[in-house]
């Protein structure tokens, strides 16, 4: 005859945090599939403001190297592409965060088409790349920003 005996059920509530970690990881790679299409870059009262999830920031204009910014095709220039992300969000066409260049500078970017890119050199010892839908049209209002010409 065959007797059977069920193992005492487990009170550690550990389903429970598992649940909770499993939800907290589908929010997280649902922001990050949502997150490409709300970033910008904003120029006013003297400043350049980086709207992208967790590095976005505001930089004051007297901080950039604006004399020296420029747009660049990272597929020609490969001294500025992108090399090891030290901190950020490296999918294909969404790179932002924090990288090394093959130039060797770090650099913060927020890149989603390498022909279309803004480089601008900061004084504080890093770089900031960003793709943005007219990059002529903004490396000239960051010009004028720079000149004092406002907008």
């Amino acid at each position: 005859m065959k007797e059977v005996f069920p193992i005492t059920p487990s009170n550690s509530g550990w389903q429970w945090i598992f649940l909770v970690l499993l939800i907290a990881l589908l929010g997280w790679l649902a922001f990050i599939l949502i997150s490409p299409n709300k970033g910008s870059v904003e120029l006013e009262n003297q400043s350049l403001r980086l709207r992208v999830p967790i590095y976005g920031r505001s930089i004051p204009i007297t901080e950039l190297n604006v004399p020296e910014s420029r747009v660049v095709d990272l597929s020609v220039e490969k001294n500025l592409r992108l090399k090891w992300r030290t901190n950020g969000i490296g999918m294909p066409r969404y790179l932002v965060g924090w990288f090394r260049l093959n130039d060797g500078q770090k650099a913060l970017a927020a890149v989603t088409d390498p022909h279309r890119v803004v480089y601008i050199p900061t004084r504080d010892g890093y770089s900031l790349l960003v793709s943005v839908s007219d990059p002529n049209g903004f490396l000239e209002a960051l010009k004028k920003q720079a000149t004092g010409g406002g907008f």
